[in-house]
């Protein structure tokens, strides 16, 4: 089932006729009809939060050079995940998949902003009655269950840690932002502004030579835990950090079909299909990814795209979407002057507009890929956008033309899908593989290539066992959700 936010939010913008100039004023680079209909931009911010944020920094000998909007957004995002965290540990409900993380940021921010106790739960009511009352999935019904009670506890709980988010947020924000973490937003920006290759990360090389991963002798133990299970190692131990992924350090399991589907799989279709070489201007501006690094923030941009293609594979979840069908022919045709990319992705949704599958999906993958993006700002910055030497602006989440990439994207998958299909099935075989093998290792550390090719050549029989094959296989996109799935 697919449900759209949207007439929600109208009925937000009935109370508050003077939301649209305040948000325009207070927060136009990072304000768009998706932080709205999320509830993000109504999140406040004190007045003096800006100034305590430098002052937060410079106790860590850190020096500001954030523009306040961005941090004013940066701080939102940030308040809304803590709040998701302390639903999440209230209820056991968990930001799983894209469409899981529409309804806690929905939750978040309508607790968060609620003034009083009824007002908490009438929000919550809404949410949830708006969430597609008669198809929950499983992990969902604590939402659906949550009495008054526990409802007017995790609002006294959010609000009390909201309170003092000035003493707790702003130092952590201070070290994720300009810290010595390769991750940290700074880090992050000065790679993008680099533009220099990683040696073994980029689409040319990983298309020849595909990822290294590392299995380390002593990570055995967690693989032999789970041995015993019926469903496939790979479904039991996606969440577990311990491989290296192409010096990626402490990768979830999960991350290693993320990293080869979604990145290396993803970007040479692209590349394959021309549409890599009609991108390549949007690409430079953000980095140019595939020349760089395809495991980098920005190579999230196309990425996020095949994630959320998985993640609407599999249909044991409602799929939520902030925008419909109609939406996104409206915001490609917002551009007066289309561009060559834009005109192609508006052609595609026309003539697919009879195609009910494509239909349905589209609005999912591109609500899911924003909703991505925004988890994305809070831990590794604001993609920008480049031009010589300088980073001149944020990325819209709405950028038309990134907006083009997702629509051609998905559909270039559409028109590849046995082949897509064949990559991501022998992926997950080929893991699964992997894991096996780590259990018949003799104490050494366990390191393989996963490439094309060898995806590609993996054949059946393997090490893995017949009925776990056939249940990867009958669940594609199992590993593209965090929660676990039973049976």
């Amino acid at each position: 089932m697919y449900y759209s936010y949207r007439s929600a939010m109208a009925l937000i913008f009935l109370a508050h006729p003077s939301l649209h100039t305040s948000l325009r004023k207070n927060c136009a680079r990072f304000s768009d009809s998706i932080t709205q209909s999320l509830g993000i931009d109504q999140i406040p911010v004190q007045a003096d939060a800006y100034l305590l944020f430098k002052r937060a920094a410079r106790l860590k000998g850190i020096e500001v050079c954030m523009p306040q909007d961005e941090f004013s957004h940066i701080y939102r995002l940030e308040r809304m995940f803590k709040a998701s965290d302390i639903i999440k540990n209230r209820t056991g409900f968990i930001r799983g998949n894209s469409s899981a993380a529409i309804v806690h940021h929905r939750l978040a921010s309508s607790l968060l902003t609620a003034p009083d106790a009824p007002s908490a739960i009438e929000r919550w009511r809404r949410v949830d009655a708006e969430s597609g009352a008669d198809q929950k999935w499983q992990e969902y019904q604590a939402v659906s269950e949550a009495s008054s009670a526990d409802i007017v506890a995790m609002h006294s709980a959010i609000q009390a840690s909201d309170a003092v988010s000035e003493h707790v947020v702003l130092p952590e924000l201070a070290v994720r932002i300009y810290g010595p973490s390769a991750g940290s937003h700074r880090a992050c920006d000065d790679r993008q502004l680099a533009q220099k290759p990683h040696p073994t990360r980029t689409l040319d090389y990983s298309a020849k030579h595909g990822l290294k991963v590392e299995i380390p002798a002593h990570k055995f133990s967690q693989i032999q835990e789970v041995a015993h299970m019926s469903t496939p190692l790979i479904e039991n131990l996606k969440n577990r950090r311990f491989l290296t992924i192409s010096g990626l350090r402490n990768s979830k399991v999960s991350l290693l079909v993320h990293d080869h589907f979604d990145h290396a799989v993803t970007f040479k279709l692209l590349r394959d299909a021309g549409i890599m070489k009609r991108y390549e201007h949007f690409l430079s501006q953000v980095g140019n990814p595939q020349n760089c690094d395809i495991l980098s923030r920005e190579g999230e941009l196309i990425a996020s795209i095949s994630y959320d293609y998985r993640f609407t594979s599999y249909p044991r979840f409602n799929q939520l979407s902030l925008v419909s069908y109609d939406d996104i022919v409206k915001m490609l045709r917002a551009n007066p002057s289309l561009s060559p990319n834009q005109s192609s992705a508006l052609a595609i949704c026309q003539e697919r507009l009879n195609d009910p599958e494509f239909t349905k999906r589209l609005p999912v993958v591109v609500s899911g890929v924003y909703t991505e993006m925004m988890q994305q700002r809070v831990k590794n910055g604001v993609i920008k956008t480049v031009q010589g030497n300088k980073q001149v602006d944020a990325l819209r989440l709405t950028d038309p033309e990134y907006l083009a990439l997702i629509v051609e994207t998905l559909d270039c998958m559409y028109k590849n899908r046995p082949h897509v299909k064949k990559q991501l099935l022998n992926t997950q075989l080929m893991v699964e593989d992997v894991l096996h093998q780590a259990l018949e290792a003799d104490g050494m550390d366990l390191v393989i290539t996963v490439s094309g090719q060898t995806v590609d050549e993996f054949t059946r029989p393997s090490r893995v066992p017949e009925h776990r094959a056939r249940w990867i296989e009958n669940n594609l996109g199992a590993i593209s959700d965090r929660n676990p799935v039973i049976g």
